[in-house]
């Protein structure tokens, strides 16, 4: 694999799991300063902060900024995955799916 692709390819596992921690975040922190009550699976979390509209639209613009790079990591995520399944080049096979590729003399 070429060098670009495999820093492509860090880079967007890197976004990946960063933008998997940075929402769940983003809109807990933004309905902590939203006012209203917190709920996790129907628990009722304590209230640790104020009401701030401030704090409150700036989470909401993290969080869909982030919705939207999550969304943009996925896709390029799912087109180095299809890019690797048609090439045949044994790496989905190494992962477990599909049929071993081919070997070569050496």
């Amino acid at each position: 694999m070429p060098r670009w692709q495999a820093m492509l390819a860090n880079a967007t596992h890197v976004t990946l799991y960063v933008a998997l921690i940075a929402m769940p975040v983003s809109g807990y922190l933004g309905s902590v300063f939203s006012g209203y009550p917190v709920k996790f699976f129907g628990v009722t979390l304590p209230s640790w902060a104020p009401k701030s509209e401030p704090l409150k639209d700036l989470m909401s613009a993290i969080h869909l900024t982030v919705s939207w790079i999550l969304a943009a990591a996925t896709l390029l995520h799912l087109a180095g995955a299809a890019k690797h399944g048609f090439a045949a080049d044994g790496l989905l096979a190494r992962m477990g799916i599909g049929p071993p590729a081919p070997t070569r003399p050496t």
